[in-house]
């Protein structure tokens, strides 16, 4: 920018610069999480898992800031740090993991119904809903219902019969 004439007065701030580098690898970060949550044919249960992965994500980045490693922040890593500003990337990961939790609650709320869908052939059914306990036996026992599950669970929900 300089050479063209414009120059970027707060590329100077070694400070802003470091917020920079941080903006930059979180952003980073959500973005892969968006990826990974988009696309056709998926399961709230891998939803879910994404959301799980990402708020443990933010707990280990949380905690390796606090400790000033920030292997996981190429960007910011790149730059000059210092504990100050290694605490206050700490706080804001803790924060965003805080609104992670808050605006996923239900996920939690929701998680030990999600168990027969996740694991329809594992789950007990005497820990299933009474409503759905008999269906779940004779599906267990369904041995190309098992096979289809085996191959491809998104196959596996298509060749359900409707009910």
């Amino acid at each position: 920018m300089q050479g063209k004439g414009k120059p970027v007065v707060e590329l100077d701030y070694p400070e802003w610069t470091r917020d920079l580098a941080f903006l930059v690898d979180i952003t980073e970060h959500r973005n892969v999480l968006n990826v990974t949550m988009q696309g056709r044919n998926k399961l709230i249960t891998e939803y879910y898992d994404s959301v799980c992965a990402f708020q443990s994500k933010l707990a280990l980045w949380n905690t390796q800031l606090s400790k000033r490693n920030a292997a996981h922040f190429p960007c910011l890593k790149s730059q000059p740090v210092n504990h100050q500003s290694m605490d206050k990337y700490a706080n804001l990961l803790s924060g965003l993991r805080h609104e992670f939790d808050n605006r996923f609650t239900v996920f939690t709320e929701l998680e030990k119904d999600f168990a027969p869908f996740h694991s329809p052939f594992t789950i007990d059914a005497s820990e299933v809903p009474e409503a759905i306990q008999m269906e779940l036996i004779e599906l267990q026992c369904c041995a190309p219902l098992k096979d289809n599950y085996a191959s491809a669970i998104e196959s596996f929900y298509q060749s359900l019969p409707p009910q």
